[in-house]
């Protein structure tokens, strides 16, 4: 599912569900963006997130972050230019 706030040829937001499992994937354009996902469509309780964020200043760097979420959360990405964000989710 195409997620809120993409725009064909700034920023794309998709996410995909496997099983019991659900990947987000953002890929930007050429200018920095903010963009703040929903996880609206999580099913109810707790979920384990492992996130791979931009690192500003650092084009070929990953930041990981591991996290609990719920249906209730935010994710709030600061995306750097032709950078983007990578998220798994499993209960």
């Amino acid at each position: 599912m195409v997620l809120a706030g993409s725009e064909p040829g700034t920023v794309v937001a998709e996410a995909r569900r496997s099983g019991k499992q659900w990947f987000i994937a953002v890929i930007n354009g050429g200018e920095a963006t903010t963009l703040d996902i929903s996880l609206d469509f999580l099913g109810a309780g707790s979920w384990e997130a492992t996130q791979l964020r931009d690192v500003k200043g650092k084009p070929d760097a990953w930041n990981r972050q591991d996290r609990k979420v719920t249906h209730n959360d935010h994710i709030q990405l600061e995306l750097t230019p032709r950078g983007g964000f990578a998220g798994r989710f499993r209960q």
